[in-house]
């Protein structure tokens, strides 16, 4: 039996509890806790490879644990990936990750950055989980699976399996050059907004694109180097950061105008 104590509770919550799973007993989360724990993670998924809305607020430590609201302790989730947490498919230490994760992005990148960031992070599992598909399909279509398995691949002639490999390594091809993984292209002149990660080796300008106005050119890419491709496998994979180390000034340095 639901009280009107719980129900106006709920509806004066700032997350998306429902009133068949507000628990008997649990304050509202704050409106500007609410408010600190959106902006951190731009009222986005926290997840760098989802990045989806709207959301909810989860606790990473259960709240029957800890029955407290703290900003360390709560991260935006949208309703998918709080349902995976939940269930365990994502496991606490990730989570706490993730959250660590948007305290070092936020302090260190621009709000392109991030978002370059995060797109480099899509890319680069949907190219991941390409590269998977073809191996393991190319494995079955040669017949490289256990015996009491049945696939297509047993009614296939040499030419034909020849043919379908063929076909999936050509459209292999044709996605690095339709959208290569580690490449973005961005309007001219960027280069200061993007000042951040270029100084910390993780992002080059790979070439100028389209016509040159007033010496500026329209277009122009920029690629990630093995170091950014690292950084952002280890976002994605809920990995420590390690960031590199920034110079400290020259005392030498005359800074007076």
């Amino acid at each position: 039996m639901v009280t009107a104590k719980t129900a106006r509770r709920v509806l004066a919550a700032p997350t998306r509890y429902t009133l068949a799973n507000m628990p008997e007993g649990r304050d509202a989360i704050p409106t500007e806790l609410s408010r600190a724990v959106l902006v951190e993670a731009g009222h986005r998924c926290a997840i760098p490879t989802c990045r989806q809305h709207p959301v909810e607020l989860a606790h990473i430590e259960p709240w029957s644990r800890v029955r407290n609201h703290t900003f360390g302790n709560l991260i935006a989730l949208c309703p998918t990936c709080h349902a995976r947490y939940d269930r365990g498919e994502i496991d606490r230490k990730a989570m706490l990750q993730y959250k660590a994760a948007l305290s070092v992005l936020n302090s260190r990148y621009s709000d392109l950055e991030r978002r370059i960031l995060e797109q480099f992070a899509v890319r680069r599992l949907a190219w991941r989980q390409h590269r998977d598909w073809v191996a393991e399909v190319s494995r079955r279509t040669n017949g490289e699976y256990p015996k009491r398995e049945f696939y297509v691949a047993d009614h296939l002639q040499d030419n034909e399996r020849a043919a379908i490999i063929q076909i999936m390594q050509a459209r292999t091809r044709e996605l690095d050059a339709e959208h290569p993984p580690d490449i973005v292209q961005l309007p001219g002149g960027q280069g200061l907004l993007l000042w951040y990660l270029t100084r910390d080796g993780y992002l080059i300008r790979s070439r100028a694109a389209g016509v040159l106005v007033d010496g500026m050119p329209l277009a122009e890419e920029w690629q990630l180097t093995p170091a950014g491709a690292d950084f952002v496998d280890r976002w994605a994979e809920a990995q420590p950061l390690d960031l590199p180390e920034l110079p400290l000034p020259d005392s030498n340095q005359n800074t007076e105008p």
